[in-house]
């Protein structure tokens, strides 16, 4: 029997909602959850910009939430997920969303290396053809939305389940042939009704990704000057004024809360701070891409920086030519990884959040941007594979 209740209404999507917050949970699949809550989600935000009529609307929203049903309805679980949740749908009552699941993201292959290709065919043969445009648009959003919710780039999916798998597994597999599905609903998602191109937003931290970090050279100078271990002088920053400089409480002026920091005289210490971090800013390449990336999208920059440090060196570097917007945490008075900082920019973008990525040298940061519904890379600077993910990742179309 299922280990679900199907609601009298089987187009209730918050009654199926509410069946999932028991069923997933009970067979111990806690993250599938959050990974349909998520992919519905989505598939809201998708059926508005794409301007589809309401009962497609409704079929591409339920085939979201549910395109992992079988995982949990048993008993058999050496049955295929897609066909076993395709089953209970139809039954349900629920035909075209059963044939979106049935063939959602290489189904077919994953049922046929798990020796299961007959039980596929008679179970998609006895269903409607699947409606194509919603059937890449949901290959699209399910290889996009990782298994906790937070959504990753069809290359760091695939990478994802490589390392937890192995590369020939049939997860593996089955994601490599449904590349051509999975690119066609992300050029799907990126059109409007009308067919014109929406927008891609991209967010660049500064220090350390388009700029050297100033920070450790700092440290270093305090260290040699002061004759105070660099990992002490490190530990006390973050447990002393880290929050307060990055926010902005600590004032216009800080140099004297450095001099403090390291026991040296508090005279003339601003200006040694501000030689010391204007000397340390320079440059990383992706600053070369700045111009082809801001062609293909906007760009703007959301960093835990100072107002006053920063500004000179994106004049200085025509950084600033290519970005629209800058966020710096000293003016919102909040720092990353504070939720509020990745709000902020979803406030100003107003668009869908899965047509953001944010690029950032902490992986603390990207999580929470993953984690608030964007995009994330983890980009250092000095490294070539996150310029070609963003690259990648705007020109999709």
């Amino acid at each position: 029997m299922p280990r679900l209740d199907v609601p009298s209404d089987p187009t209730d999507i918050a009654a199926w909602k509410a069946s999932l917050a028991f069923s997933y949970p009970s067979c111990g699949q806690w993250t599938r959850l959050r990974h349909a809550e998520v992919a519905a989600e989505r598939a809201e935000a998708i059926a508005v910009t794409r301007g589809l009529e309401p009962r497609r609307a409704e079929t591409f929203v339920l085939a979201a939430l549910l395109h992992d049903v079988g995982r949990v309805i048993g008993p058999d679980a050496r049955r295929h997920h897609a066909a076993s949740g395709a089953e209970l749908l139809a039954d349900s009552g629920l035909p075209d969303v059963a044939a979106l699941v049935a063939a959602h993201t290489g189904a077919f292959t994953e049922a046929e290396l798990l020796g299961q290709e007959q039980l596929a065919v008679e179970v998609m043969d006895s269903l409607p053809t699947p409606d194509p445009e919603l059937l890449a648009l949901l290959s699209w959003v399910n290889a996009t939305t990782a298994g906790a919710g937070y959504l990753m780039t069809p290359r760091q999916r695939l990478a994802d389940i490589v390392v937890r798998r192995g590369p020939m597994a049939p997860a593996a597999v089955s994601f490599r042939s449904a590349a051509g599905q999975i690119a066609a609903g992300e050029a799907l998602a990126r059109r409007n009704a009308d067919g014109s191109l929406r927008p891609r937003l991209l967010v660049l931290d500064a220090g350390g990704v388009l700029l050297t970090d100033p920070m450790p050279a700092l440290f270093s100078h305090l260290a040699r000057v002061s004759g105070r271990p660099r990992a002490d002088l490190v530990n006390d920053f973050h447990r002393t004024i880290r929050d307060d400089l990055w926010t902005g409480r600590l004032g216009p002026e800080v140099g004297r809360h450095f001099a403090a920091l390291a026991g040296l005289p508090v005279e003339g210490a601003e200006e040694r701070l501000t030689a010391i971090i204007e000397d340390h800013l320079r440059p990383f390449h992706g600053v070369d891409h700045l111009a082809e990336w801001s062609r293909l999208g906007e760009v703007w920059i959301l960093s835990n920086h100072r107002r006053a440090w920063l500004e000179g060196a994106l004049k200085q570097y025509g950084i600033a030519e290519h970005v629209s917007r800058v966020f710096v945490s000293d003016e919102l008075g909040v720092a990353k990884p504070e939720p509020a900082m990745f709000e902020a920019v979803l406030a100003e973008w107003g668009g869908r959040a899965d047509e953001v990525l944010v690029a950032d040298d902490q992986a603390a940061n990207m999580t929470a941007a993953q984690h608030a519904g964007m995009f994330g890379v983890y980009a250092r600077g000095g490294a070539d594979a996150w310029v070609d993910e963003v690259g990648t990742w705007l020109a999709a179309a």
